[in-house]
């Protein structure tokens, strides 16, 4: 699939983009979106498919879906299925940044989950890196000094810090 199908599935699973956008970024940087991506193939060790499951989550999936190496929306569906995505949807991101360094962090789990974090950022499409916008912009005849002023009050919630030195309290 394409970053554009794993999107558009993920809507129509009522995904928010910002979350489908974090999510994406770490499918990206754990199997470039290769549906039967095998860490060690012919083997029963390392990650498979889009998220690189290991141990005792690769065997749920395995047994959640025997066709794993095929069927990329049902190891989606089994992913936004795991106890630990309940909790990434219902955590309000500001920026998909945020939600990308929330879900390597807490969801994916490398054992260099901070650097990770931060490498996954470019994962991300740069149009969507900034801020959600509410739609009323579009009406504003002056956008740009609206979105400049939403772009000012939202750096101040967050202070100068660049991303990579956010904690997680700042980052939900």
């Amino acid at each position: 699939p394409t970053s554009q199908d794993i999107l558009a599935y993920l809507k129509s699973k009522n995904v928010p983009e910002t979350h489908a956008y974090g999510m994406i970024a770490n499918i990206d940087a754990e199997s470039a979106f290769n549906q039967d991506a095998a860490e060690f193939p012919d083997t029963q060790k390392g990650g498979i498919g889009l998220f690189q499951h290991t141990g005792s989550r690769r065997k749920a999936l395995e047994q959640f879906v025997p066709d794993w190496e095929s069927n990329w929306k049902k190891q989606i569906d089994f992913a936004l299925g795991e106890p630990e995505s309940n909790k990434y949807l219902n955590t309000p991101f500001k920026t998909t940044e945020h939600a990308s360094k929330w879900f390597t962090i807490h969801w994916e789990r490398p054992s260099n989950a901070a650097s990770e974090a931060q490498q996954r950022l470019n994962f991300l499409p740069e149009t969507n890196k900034t801020p959600v916008v509410p739609p009323v912009f579009k009406e504003n005849k002056s956008t740009t000094s609206n979105f400049s002023l939403m772009s000012s009050a939202y750096a101040s919630e967050i202070g100068s810090k660049p991303i990579n030195e956010l904690t997680d309290a700042e980052i939900m």
